[in-house]
Formats: C-alpha cells, sequence, structure tokens
C-alpha cells in the first residue's frame, strides 16, 4: 500500500512538471504574440523605435527568438538525419559481420575437411584469434563506411 502511494506520489509530481512546462511554453508563446502585436502597431504607426527604448529591447528579443527557434528546428532535422545514418551504419556493420564470420567459418571449415583428408584429427580453431579478425574485419567496414558517409 505503501508503495502504491509513493508512485501516485511520483506520477502526480511527474504531472505538475509536465504542467509546469507547459505553462512556462504557454507564457513564451503569449510573449512572443505580444511581441508580433507590438510590432505590427508600432509598424502601422509608422513609429520607429527609439535607440535604448523598452519597445526597440522588446522587438530585439523577438527577433532574436524567432532566430532561436528556427535555429533549433534546424538543429532537430540535423539530428533526425545522423539517426538514420548511425541505424544504417549499425545495420551496414551487423551486415558485414555476418558475412565475416561466415567466411572466417567456411575457412575454418574447408581446412578442417582437408585436415581430415590428409588422415590428421582435423584443426581445433582458436576462437579467440577467429573473433579478433572477425572484429578487425568489422571495423575496417565502419571505418570504410563513415570516409564514404563523408564525402556524400
Amino acid at each position: 500500500m505503501v508503495l502504491d502511494l509513493e508512485r501516485e506520489v511520483e506520477g502526480l509530481k511527474k504531472a505538475k512538471l509536465e504542467i509546469d512546462k507547459k505553462a512556462k511554453d504557454l507564457e513564451r508563446k503569449i510573449g512572443v504574440l505580444e511581441m508580433k502585436e507590438t510590432e505590427e502597431k508600432a509598424r502601422k504607426l509608422g513609429v520607429v523605435p527609439e535607440k535604448g527604448s523598452i519597445l526597440e529591447e522588446k522587438l530585439n528579443l523577438g527577433e532574436a527568438l524567432r532566430e532561436s527557434e528556427e535555429k533549433t528546428r534546424s538543429m532537430e532535422s540535423n539530428i533526425l538525419k545522423l539517426q538514420k545514418k548511425v541505424k544504417e551504419a549499425k545495420n551496414i556493420v551487423k551486415s558485414f559481420t555476418e558475412k565475416a564470420n561466415e567466411a572466417v567459418n567456411e575457412a575454418v571449415n574447408e581446412m578442417d575437411n582437408e585436415a581430415k583428408a590428409k588422415g590428421l584429427n582435423g584443426l581445433k580453431p582458436q576462437w579467440p584469434v577467429v573473433a579478433a579478425s572477425t572484429g578487425a574485419i568489422a571495423a575496417a567496414a565502419v571505418v570504410i563506411f563513415v570516409c564514404y558517409g563523408k564525402r556524400t
């Protein structure tokens, strides 16, 4: 019962934080709208704000806010693009790793079969060495992908 109450309190705290965040966002939006309204009134009246006046400061802040929002949207777009590229790179690395593992396994099986044909007991590959070579191949594939990706 105590755990349920603690969870409920945590849930209420999170809800309060979200409401506070939304309130701040709405206050910011109201401020932006007030700036736009002030700009429009000034333009209609043909008023040029005096240097250092509150109106000029508000106009400058409004412009800076709009520029900041544009930069934020641009950065978010770039982040999404980079996340897609990372996902593609992971898929390529996974594919290269699988192919490298297959190639190593085929080579080991081939060598084992040749050894058996010659009357030997067969090969007992040292798996740390095999894993390291596979990792090296995968790392080389990542380097190639990154270098190629920077050109495009």
